[in-house]
């Protein structure tokens, strides 16, 4: 059971991150991607300041799992292949959020990148169809 957080601008924001990346924010499993998703929107919420106690009831795990991710979040960066992606994603909606000072300006930024990773998709989707032309 999710958390609610107390800030409904960040809230809103980890329910994009997590329909973005096409992952439940519910899930609650250990499967590498939603693993992903969790040290993602974890190291993300801590860079932005929030406390690991209160990090921890959003993503539903104890403190000292957070304290994990905090420690091997650079190696994971550079080795864990799908964590970097969904890292930056989480940064681009969830981080710009956190780190925004008043409610209007963070429904802006979140706007713009909402925007931006609407483009972004649009040229991977395209990228994928040129591919798959390809093959066939």
């Amino acid at each position: 059971m999710k958390e609610e957080v107390n800030d409904s601008i960040i809230d809103k924001a980890i329910d994009r991150y997590y329909e973005v990346i096409k992952l439940d924010r519910l899930d609650n499993s250990k499967k590498n991607n939603v693993s992903q998703a969790r040290m993602a929107l974890s190291n993300t919420l801590s860079m932005s300041g929030m406390h690991n106690d209160d990090i921890a009831k959003i993503i539903n795990r104890h403190r000292t799992s957070v304290c994990h991710h905090l420690r091997h979040h650079d190696c994971e960066l550079k080795h864990w292949h799908g964590y970097k992606g969904k890292f930056t994603t989480c940064k681009l909606i969830v981080g710009v959020a956190a780190q925004s000072s008043s409610a209007s300006e963070k429904v802006e930024i979140l706007k713009l990148n909402q925007d931006h990773l609407k483009k972004e998709i649009d040229v991977m989707e395209n990228q994928i169809e040129k591919l798959e032309n390809l093959i066939q």
